[in-house]
C-alpha cells in the first residue's frame, strides 16, 4: 500500500464517519432532546456493530472490492471519527460531577455491555452469512 494513498483513504472515510456523528448529535439535540451522552452511545454502538461485522471478513471471504485500503478507510477513518473515547470520558465525568452516580452507572455500563454485544452479534452473524462458525 502507498503511504499518501492510505492517507487519503483514511481523510475520505474520516469525512463519512465525522459527517454521520454530527448529525446523530444533531438529530439527538434538534429532534429527541435527550442528553448529548444518548447520541454518544449510539454512535459508539453503531461502531461496534460495523467493526464486528468488519473484522468477520477476512481476505479469503471477502468481496473483490474489499481491499486492504477499503478496509483502512472504513476501520480507522468512518469508525474511528464516528466513534468517540474522548467524549465518552468527558460526558462520564461531567455526570460524575454533577453526582448523577446512577447515570455514571447505567452510561458505563450501557457503552460497554451494549457495545460489547453488539460487536459479537455482528461478528458470528457475519461469519455464519459467509459460511463460517
Amino acid at each position: 500500500m502507498n503511504g499518501l494513498n492510505d492517507l487519503l483513504a483514511v481523510a475520505a472515510g474520516g469525512i463519512v464517519g465525522a459527517s454521520l456523528r454530527h448529525l446523530i448529535s444533531t438529530a439527538n439535540s434538534a429532534t429527541l432532546g435527550f442528553h448529548p451522552s444518548v447520541a454518544t452511545t449510539l454512535a459508539n454502538v453503531l461502531g461496534c456493530l460495523a467493526i464486528g461485522a468488519m473484522l468477520s471478513v477476512s481476505q479469503d471471504n471477502a468481496p473483490t472490492w474489499w481491499t486492504p485500503r477499503v478496509s483502512l478507510a472504513c476501520r480507522v477513518g468512518v469508525i474511528g471519527s464516528l466513534t468517540t473515547f474522548s467524549t465518552f470520558i468527558a460526558e462520564m465525568v461531567a455526570l460524575y460531577g454533577e453526582a448523577r452516580y446512577g447515570a455514571v452507572a447505567a452510561y458505563v455500563a450501557c457503552n460497554l455491555i451494549l457495545g460489547t454485544a453488539v460487536f459479537l452479534i455482528a461478528l458470528r452473524c457475519c461469519r455464519a452469512a459467509m459460511g463460517g462458525v
